[in-house]
């Protein structure tokens, strides 16, 4: 099943046409938007580009990249250890490399969370307070979650 039990990571690439006025977030499980989720992922906020997860509870945040761009690619990764911690990777856009950019051992999803089936696998978030078109362009997802042997 696609709970927090197993060993999982997920890769993803955006463009932000516009970075004023702007929340952007992938996640892997609940509302980035909802305090009372489970979640792991990255989120943009203005030009701010975040590693983040919550256990239900408090969010834990750490900045990433302080001067995301607009059109520009940006590759991201992110690494879960049940009940350990979650790696976050971030292209290096100039040796075009994955380079460890965060490690979060605090309010991560625990391995019992998502017992449920009506939880999402991911949530995906844009919005913005400018009354402006905003878009994400997305090219690439891959999900690898490790097979749980009974």
């Amino acid at each position: 099943n696609y709970s927090f039990l197993s060993p999982q990571k997920f890769r993803t690439d955006f463009e932000i046409n516009s970075t004023s006025n702007i929340t952007f977030a992938v996640a892997r499980g609940g509302d980035v938007d909802d305090t009372a989720e489970i979640y792991y992922g990255f989120r943009v906020t203005t030009t701010t580009l975040s590693a983040i997860s919550r256990n239900g509870g408090s969010e834990t945040s750490v900045v990433i990249s302080p001067s995301t761009r607009p059109n520009t690619v940006y590759v991201i990764e992110a690494e879960y250890f049940p009940n350990d911690k979650i790696l976050y990777y971030l292209r290096n856009n100039i040796t075009f490399l994955m380079e460890n950019s965060a490690t979060i051992t605090t309010n991560i999803p625990s391995s019992t969370a998502f017992s449920s089936t009506d939880k999402p696998l991911f949530n995906f978030y844009i919005s913005t307070s400018a009354n402006a078109n905003k878009e994400v362009q997305i090219s690439s997802f891959e999900y690898i979650q490790q097979k749980k042997r009974f």
